[in-house]
């Protein structure tokens, strides 16, 4: 019998034990998430901006058989089999230090409530913007806004507020030194 109270006191301390183990590895990633300042999918989006900015991601958009675009991402880092190992270090770092560059502005752009912290949506809607700005200069065809807002699947009304941001977003990358956001095409700077 006595063994048995041994037995169970023990299994309830290894319990409470591998209980706090759980809390403090989800504290730590809580910790984590604090320290970067933003939720893990707006790191993401941030981090794909800047890559689509920096050069690191060819972004391209084609026309579909429906008439909308689709988008196409390639990567800028591959480099022919058989090149050089330290040259193709020596790229690849100095075309992450571009991507790393761009980070810090994007997130403070990304942070339009100003708490500090950039949410999902928060950073979602910056990739958003950073995308449709290079997607209006690649729309075969476009006249007006409204071709640009046929061809992406987003109401009117978002996609002249996203231009609009994008508009800005570019001005302050610009003020920055920063280089790598075409500027709008002129068939959408009525709606801007």
């Amino acid at each position: 019998m006595e063994r048995r109270k041994v037995a169970l006191i023990v299994m309830a301390l290894l319990g409470q034990a591998s209980g706090l183990l759980a809390q403090s590895d989800f504290e730590r990633y809580v910790e984590e998430i604090r320290k970067a300042g933003m939720s893990e999918e707006a790191a993401g989006s941030i981090r794909m901006a800047a890559s689509i900015l920096s050069g690191a991601t060819i972004f391209e958009v084609k026309l579909a058989p429906n008439g909308h675009l689709g988008k196409s991402y390639s990567s800028a880092v591959c480099f022919r089999p058989g090149a050089d190992e330290q040259h193709l270090r020596a790229a690849r770092e100095k075309i992450e230090a571009r991507v790393e560059a761009w980070i810090p502005f994007l997130k403070k752009q990304a942070d339009t409530d100003g708490s500090g912290f950039v949410s999902r949506e928060e950073g979602s809607a910056l990739r958003r913007r950073v995308e449709l700005g290079f997607t209006a200069g690649q729309v075969p065809g476009a006249k007006n806004v409204d071709d640009l807002v046929k061809a992406v699947p987003e109401e009117r009304s978002q996609v002249i507020e996203d231009l609009i941001a994008y508009k800005r977003l570019q001005a302050a990358a610009a003020s920055q030194g920063f280089e790598g956001m075409p500027a709008l095409p002129n068939y959408v700077s009525g709606a801007v």
